[in-house]
């Protein structure tokens, strides 16, 4: 049934306007998950203006994550968890504070960093040759200083073996792209980083979740999940494992790669949290067995900003031939890259990765005073997301349009859900992504004032 809606007092002039009047209505639970709207022809009517301006703010609603379309049924006003997960990116504002994303903490320490840096490029007779084409896997020089950066995660490789991406999420695109085509099965862990699903849809492959135990993924659900037709390659993040912060142990490590090598799987393996732990573990690229692709960069340990991630793998010549780099992006930015290679170079690189480790521990310190949390394994010391299992009666939904309510950005456990996995009725904390400690004490109160009050079992918050 098409939802009565209840037209604002003051004039929409534009469609900016009729997407914030329908935005509010749903944040205040006037308009419920699953109600439709008005065609787009009978809501022009109503409000007085023209069908294209209602058709601008309705595709501008879906891109937001508020309604969804259906081909002959019309529009529909969509349940929380359907919102893309980094949605909330698109809504930062001085207002809310986000704990939803998982990015590093910043500081100081990185204002004076990129000002010196930037001053030290101005004065560079080379600069003008960033700002042009080059290879399309990335120069030498930076391949170079992403070989050093990949052997402080435990992996010694040359530069031969490098390429220079986007970003991560780019990099586990040409990584999965390199083993798996549409119509084929990635395994991965049963709940993982959002942004996969999206990606797999990208490229048409198929996600299965595998189930976790203290020590990562489980042994036996991978050895038959690996026997099982069109399996081609399995995508993991062993260390504080996202969204979970697990850490694999090194037997898992030795087991998993074996199986993956005995059924001819491939691995990408995520090591992006590696420098964040006390102590890294070898990862299971450095093991030797089978083919696995091992990615690095700066997302999690330094900055979300600086989009260069290294991709090592076996054969970089296939992926260069293959052209995927070059249909993808061209080339990662030059000038990105040469920021990057300064910094592992100079050392800056290291001193931002110690500071987020010493930061991200205090704020964990806090989480765990506010949420009434107990004691924990040091190794997840200084893991920048907090795994928080919802207490009875509370569902995690409600706590998520509770905390929205009160101007506070979380995200529940239903976003990194892969096929038909149990929910684990928890949400996940951006410790980092707080502006400041006094930030995440304040998100971290209300938080715990929303536990503490009786369950609002209101519609949920798009």
């Amino acid at each position: 049934m098409t939802t009565e809606l209840q037209l604002p007092s003051g004039e929409l002039r534009n469609y900016r306007d009729i997407v914030e009047w329908l935005a509010e209505e749903v944040n205040s639970g006037r308009l419920a998950a699953g109600e439709r709207l008005p065609t787009q022809r009978n809501l022009a009517h109503l409000l007085g203006v023209a069908v294209a301006t209602v058709g601008r703010a309705y595709s501008e609603l879906a891109r937001r994550g508020y309604v969804r379309g259906e081909v002959g049924r019309g529009s529909f006003i969509r349940r929380q968890s359907d919102r893309p997960a980094l949605q909330a990116i698109a809504e930062r504002s001085r207002e809310r504070i986000d704990l939803s994303i998982n990015q590093p903490a910043s500081g100081d320490l990185h204002r004076e960093a990129l000002s010196h840096a930037f001053a030290e490029l101005s004065r560079d007779s080379s600069l003008a040759s960033h700002f042009e084409y080059g290879p399309s896997i990335g120069s030498y020089p930076h391949r170079t200083a992403g070989a050093a950066w990949a052997r402080r995660h435990g992996l010694d490789v040359s530069p031969d073996r490098l390429i220079i991406c986007n970003g991560t999420q780019h990099a586990i695109g040409i990584a999965l792209r390199n083993f798996a085509r549409p119509g084929e099965t990635v395994l991965t862990e049963s709940v993982t980083n959002p942004s996969m699903k999206a990606l797999a849809r990208f490229l048409g492959v198929r996600l299965v979740g595998l189930p976790l135990d203290d020590e990562g993924l489980r042994i036996d659900s991978f050895a038959q999940a690996c026997r099982q037709p069109g399996v081609k390659a399995l995508y993991c993040i062993p260390d504080l494992q996202n969204p979970t912060g697990i850490v694999m142990s090194a037997q898992r490590r030795q087991e998993i790669a074996k199986c993956a090598r005995d059924n001819d799987v491939a691995i990408v393996e995520n090591g992006l949290f590696d420098l964040l732990m006390p102590k890294p573990r070898p990862p299971i690229a450095s093991l030797g067995i089978g083919r696995v692709q091992y990615i690095c960069g700066f997302s999690k340990a330094v900055s979300a900003g600086l989009r260069i991630a290294y991709l090592v793998m076996p054969d970089v010549e296939e992926v260069a031939d293959s052209g995927a780099i070059y249909a993808t992006t061209t080339m990662a930015c030059p000038l990105m890259a040469e920021l990057a290679r300064r910094w592992i170079e100079d050392g800056t690189a290291e001193r931002l990765v110690a500071w987020q480790q010493e930061e991200i521990a205090e704020r964990r310190v806090l989480a765990r005073r506010f949420l009434g949390v107990g004691g924990e394994p040091t190794i997840r010391r200084a893991c920048p997301h907090f795994w928080f299992p919802i207490p009875e009666p509370f569902r995690a939904e409600d706590v998520v349009a509770a905390a929205y309510r009160r101007n506070l950005l979380i995200i529940s456990a239903e976003p990194f859900l892969i096929g038909r996995a149990t929910d684990p009725f928890a949400i996940r904390l951006g410790l980092g992504a707080a502006r400041s400690r006094a930030e995440l004490k304040s998100a971290l109160i209300t938080l715990r004032d929303i536990l503490n009050g009786e369950p609002e079992m209101a519609a949920p918050i798009l």
